[in-house]
């Protein structure tokens, strides 16, 4: 008989930490389940703030363009040949700004008094010649895709891509 309660005991007891292991695993899958809920509704409202950005991106007309534009040199032939023989330089990029409100500004040093503006479509056929930075700037930002667009002054052209 003493054996058969130490048997029943020892399977109550078995059975005890049995349940208790069950309900400790069931809390275990509640916890990891709303871990997992948590990180999918944080997910969710970074996508959703990332959509919302980007819309209000889309939907407001950018009003700023940077531009990354090369100097090509297309000065006066004699004042080159005046001058001594020296290293090729390969040409910097410099990048500048196309405002509505502000105009064309280089980033990091001056801007130059521009002559003329030119816009290029991505097939090089020429879109339009502009004298004046205001019709220039009014014209490309009505357009839409890629273009290139030169800027001259008297000895320098700089010439740069921009995506509209």
């Amino acid at each position: 008989m003493r054996v058969f309660q130490f048997w029943k005991t020892r399977t109550k007891r078995a059975q005890n930490l049995f349940q208790k292991s069950r309900k400790w695993n069931t809390f275990v899958a509640k916890i990891f389940n709303m871990a997992k809920q948590i990180l999918r509704i944080f997910a969710i409202s970074v996508a959703i703030a990332i959509m919302g950005f980007n819309a209000s991106a889309l939907g407001r007309s950018s009003t700023t363009i940077t531009v990354t534009v090369s100097t090509i040199y297309s000065g006066d032939p004699e004042h080159i040949e005046e001058e001594e023989p020296e290293y090729r330089k390969p040409t910097r990029p410099l990048a500048c700004t196309i405002d509505p409100d502000y105009g064309i500004s280089f980033i990091g040093q001056e801007t130059p008094d521009f002559i003329m503006y030119e816009i290029y479509d991505s097939g090089n056929a020429c879109v339009g010649v502009y004298g004046d930075e205001r019709a220039f700037i009014d014209a490309l930002f009505s357009l839409t895709g890629e273009y290139r667009i030169s800027l001259s002054t008297v000895y320098v052209t700089y010439s740069g891509y921009v995506v509209l």
